[in-house]
């Protein structure tokens, strides 16, 4: 669906930047737990975050009122909406449970 590109380019270029900071930080503390953590942390919420943006997109070209460009429009922000909710959502969620595992 071409209203998920915008979204995984958007995930791939926020991936980076939190991977480098990660990878930064993993290097300036010695602790290589840290880039490998973030890394898990963003395959899993991207993953989620196309699945949820293809979700939200085709619900917003359904239940858009508009047809032609008003209903690419609406998938569009749709589309972003889930991306950001299932990135997020999915990221926190990962991140949670790997402290919790640690702490056990």
């Amino acid at each position: 669906m071409q209203l998920t590109k915008g979204a995984k380019i958007y995930g791939e270029a926020m991936m980076a930047i939190e991977i480098g900071d990660a990878a930064h930080e993993s290097y300036k503390k010695g602790d290589p737990e840290i880039v490998t953590k973030e890394i898990a942390r963003n395959v899993g919420g991207l993953a989620a975050g196309l699945a949820t943006a293809k979700l939200f997109a085709a619900g917003g070209v359904v239940l858009g009122i508009e047809t032609g460009p008003g209903a690419l429009v609406i998938g569009f922000i749709g589309g972003i909406i889930g991306f950001t909710i299932g990135y997020y959502g999915t990221g926190a969620a990962l991140g949670d449970y790997s402290d919790y595992i640690r702490s056990q």
